[in-house]
């Protein structure tokens, strides 16, 4: 389906655009059943959908609200929204396609998946993407994840990984050249995920394991344990090998703006994620063993959403991968 730009789908359910399957409908009908029969399996899951309701505070966002939200994205001169859905292994996923009207790019594209509190209508209202879309001659897209908004389904850690492989492969099967942005546990999920042929992975703000993130922030070894016998425990750090995609790791830094961390002291507690339980500082004791293709890069911002000088994250992203 080509994309039609409209605001009529603002307040209503948007037109199916994608679809993209990993697994085939009598797979998924055939463990539904076996899920169901099988005790432990429907326990676990629904453990791990009750977990999911928690980690992700923005599924409980109300959609009447995500709706006002909506209306209140006015977009620049400068781009054309369209909302849609994406379908992927039964999931209906809600999506915005952001297309940068100046660019002489038109295949370039910035796949963004967000944190666990905020519906894309928030970032989006507040006009926290068009910067840098602006700054790297690009297009977006970004989307919610499963039960949040709009979209269907529960906030599960397969499912959304599931949303943001399909939104992936939709940019992919257009011939798009593209990064991948993943804010806080956004990073994680982007960590989860195989390698996409994306020229770039930004995993901002993150954490190294999500387990340990959870114990310091409640003071609470119960919860560390609870995160990880739900499948909750997402641990970005295991995904950074030599042989891993480019990445480059944003973290809050005292007396760096999108420059290199060198020294694990420069990294601050960013409001959400102590400096210690940070991607960039774990990242750094490994990179200390090995040599990696990855940058651990220090900016001013804390764990807001968005960047408050997304010319200096543009010139760091073409530097790196040799955009004009």
């Amino acid at each position: 389906m080509s994309i039609n730009p409209s605001h009529s789908h603002w307040d209503d359910q948007a037109p199916i655009l994608y679809r993209c399957d990993t697994q085939t409908l009598s797979n998924r009908v055939i463990w539904r059943f076996f899920s169901i029969i099988i005790f432990p399996i429907v326990l676990y899951e629904l453990f791990h959908r009750i977990i999911g309701t928690l980690v992700i505070v923005a599924s409980k966002t109300p959609k009447a609200e995500c709706t006002e939200l909506r209306k209140k994205i006015t977009p620049g001169k400068k781009f054309q929204y369209t909302r849609v859905i994406i379908e992927t292994n039964g999931l209906k996923i809600d999506t915005v396609v952001i297309k940068n009207q100046k660019t002489p790019f038109k295949n370039r594209w910035v796949v963004f998946s967000g944190g666990s509190g905020t519906p894309y209508e928030k970032f989006l209202s507040d006009n926290k993407f068009e910067p840098l879309l602006e700054e790297l001659n690009a297009n977006g897209i970004t989307f919610n994840y499963p039960g949040v908004g709009r979209s269907s389904g529960y906030a599960t850690r397969p499912g959304m990984l599931d949303a943001l492989n399909g939104v992936v492969n939709w940019v992919k099967e257009h011939k798009g050249v593209f990064i991948i942005i993943g804010f806080s546990i956004g990073g994680g999920i982007v960590s989860d995920l195989p390698y996409q042929e994306e020229a770039l992975r930004i995993l901002d703000r993150t954490f190294a394991d999500f387990s340990n993130t959870v114990a310091t922030s409640t003071n609470s070894k119960l919860l560390k344990i609870v995160a990880i016998i739900s499948g909750w425990n997402i641990r970005p750090i295991a995904s950074l090998t030599n042989q891993s995609p480019r990445a480059i790791i944003l973290q809050s830094a005292k007396d760096l703006n999108h420059e290199e961390i060198s020294d694990k002291s420069s990294i601050v507690h960013d409001t959400e994620i102590h400096e210690d339980d940070s991607l960039a500082a774990h990242f750094l004791a490994l990179k200390a063993e090995t040599q990696s293709p990855h940058l651990a890069i220090g900016i001013k911002d804390d764990h807001s959403f968005g960047w408050t000088e997304p010319a200096g994250l543009s010139r760091l992203i073409k530097k790196t991968i040799n955009w004009q």
